[in-house]
């Protein structure tokens, strides 16, 4: 879980807002020092906690790049029918 996170925040970089950055950045710090005790309460509360603010920071990025996309622009060649001659074999 911790490095799935962790390369999310490193593949997403400037996309996901810096507040959300330091959440999750203190989460996870939060639950590195957990997994060093026997609470296993508390290790499953910053999981679960570091699981929602891993899937909000998705949704946010996907919602902005769904609104980006909204415009009706799309990449060249992508929709274009290209006609060609083929033969039966």
């Amino acid at each position: 879980m911790i490095y799935s996170v962790e390369r999310s925040l490193r593949e997403l970089g400037d996309q996901v807002s810096p507040a959300d950055r330091e959440r999750i950045e203190n989460l996870i710090r939060q639950l590195k020092e957990a997994m060093g005790t026997d609470n296993t309460a508390r290790i499953r509360q910053l999981t679960q906690e570091l699981r929602q603010a891993a899937l909000a920071i998705g949704q946010a990025v996907y919602q902005r790049a769904a609104a980006g996309g909204a415009g009706g622009s799309r990449p060249s060649g992508e929709g274009e029918v290209v006609e060609g001659e083929y033969r039966q074999v």
